[in-house]
């Protein structure tokens, strides 16, 4: 039931916008998705008239990937809630620092994970209803229309690099700020350097973090080298 809104190649990355009205009752969900050459990015914004409880979650399953524990708190809730879909996640913490968060493997290789600051909470679940448990992140937010955004760097056994991910302040032609009903920008900074993405959801020429995105296009990007 979604569309594609936006595809595109360019040197040192592969984009793609899509979106899916009616994800919920009211709810329009969008995702745009930039891989690079380095970190892969995944912006969302879900958008609605009435206030919801928004779950984002990421599943590394099959992956072999575990989460530092050390980063994980005991959580505030004892359960996700009481709709079915929730008997699989149960509550196990709450991730301390949602922007700097490591995932390794026991031969060391692994992922460095970053998500933006400021909105939610993240917490952490063991889903065990699989053919392998694995760990898994809950990102809740609540509100009308909410952002998610995250950057993941995968490491082999020799690196020791991490991605940091930024949200920046998004402004129109008049230099006005705008709100994500026009669009949303992040910075994601790896050893392989910087890379600014633009999402334009109103059509508008809109600028963030030195990027100027042209009327009409749906996402900008900009990579730069370390």
């Amino acid at each position: 039931t979604g569309e594609l809104l936006f595809k595109q190649s360019q040197p040192g990355a592969e984009i793609a916008s899509a979106r899916e009205i009616g994800a919920w009752k009211d709810v329009e969900h969008e995702r745009t998705v930039v891989l690079t050459k380095g970190p892969l990015i995944v912006i969302d914004r879900c958008k609605a008239d009435a206030e919801h409880v928004y779950d984002w979650l990421s599943h590394p399953c099959e992956t072999r990937l575990e989460l530092d524990r050390a980063s994980v708190s005991p959580a505030d809730i004892d359960a996700f809630g009481t709709a079915p879909c929730y008997a699989s996640l149960p509550v196990t913490g709450m991730v301390k620092n949602p922007a700097a968060l490591r995932w390794t493997r026991k031969d060391t290789s692994g992922l460095s994970m970053s998500l933006a600051e400021g909105a939610g909470t993240v917490y952490t679940s063991q889903v065990k209803d699989t053919f392998r448990p694995f760990e898994s992140l809950l990102w809740r937010q609540k509100g009308t229309t909410v952002s998610f955004a995250a950057a993941y760097l995968p490491l082999d056994k020799t690196e020791a690099g991490a991605v940091t991910l930024e949200t920046l302040a998004v402004t129109d032609e008049g230099k006005r700020p705008v709100g994500l009903d026009a669009g949303q920008a992040v910075r994601v900074t790896s050893p392989e350097g910087s890379c600014v993405v633009l999402v334009n959801y109103a059509g508008l020429a809109l600028s963030a973090g030195g990027v100027t995105g042209k009327a009409g296009e749906r996402v900008t990007v900009s990579i730069s080298a370390p």
